[in-house]
């Protein structure tokens, strides 16, 4: 049985992230938390495998959350959950305990189709684009005839 504990102030989101977890094959746990308060008193009174912690909560920043909860407890992996633009936050939160992200797809196809770069860069993926021709290709105007 896996335990999640999704910090989030806005219940929709919580809700929403909880039904799309719900269908992982092994059995899930949840739990809920709408401000850091909540969020410490359930993260410290129970075993959780893994925290989704939102930024923006009413009573406390989320990166004070962070950086509490991986002092206290270093080794649970906590996903942050957030609309903030990663390039500006993301060395910040590995910095202070947040778990690596998993690679984004762009990053996944230039590994794959490269099988060279062990950890792709932003810059290095910014351009890439999926193999696949579009359907659209073959029917240019370029390559219609003119009537």
């Amino acid at each position: 049985m896996i335990r999640i504990l999704v910090v989030d102030d806005h219940a929709l989101v919580r809700r929403g992230l909880i039904q799309i977890l719900q269908g992982l094959p092994e059995g899930v746990q949840f739990g809920e938390a709408g401000t850091a308060a909540e969020a410490m008193g359930l993260a410290f009174g129970e075993r959780w495998d893994v925290v989704l912690l939102d930024l923006g909560l009413p009573d406390r920043h989320g990166l004070e959350v962070l950086r509490e909860l991986h002092t206290a407890r270093p080794q649970l992996p906590i996903l942050i959950v957030t609309m903030f633009p990663e390039d500006q936050l993301a060395l910040r939160l590995l910095e202070m305990g947040a778990a690596r992200p998993s690679p984004t797809a762009s990053e996944a196809r230039h590994r794959h189709r490269t099988n060279s770069c062990p950890i792709a860069s932003s810059k290095c993926c910014a351009s890439s684009r999926p193999v696949v021709p579009s359907p659209l290709s073959a029917n240019t105007s370029a390559s219609r005839p003119r009537p």
